[in-house]
C-alpha cells in the first residue's frame, strides 16, 4: 500500500500530501490554457486576472502542504 502510517505521519496525510502535489501541475496547465476548464465562460480581463491571481496563490499554498516534513 502506498500511504501506510508512520511515527508523526499518518496515511490519510500521506494521501492528501500526495494530491497536493498531483494538482499543481494540472493547475499550471490551466494557467496556460485561456479556453480550459478553469477560464472558459469567464469574459471579462479583470474576471480572468483575480481567477489566476487565485490559482497561483493557491499553487503556492499546495505546494508548502505537499513538501511539509
Amino acid at each position: 500500500m502506498k500511504f501506510t502510517s508512520e511515527p508523526g505521519r499518518t496515511a490519510q496525510a500521506k494521501a492528501r500530501r500526495f494530491v497536493y502535489a498531483v494538482l499543481v501541475p494540472m493547475l499550471e496547465h490551466e494557467l496556460g490554457d485561456p479556453e480550459g476548464w478553469m477560464f472558459g465562460g469567464i469574459e471579462e480581463e479583470p474576471d480572468k486576472r483575480r481567477l489566476a491571481k487565485a490559482i497561483k496563490a493557491l499553487m503556492v499554498e499546495m505546494r508548502r502542504r505537499a513538501s511539509r516534513p
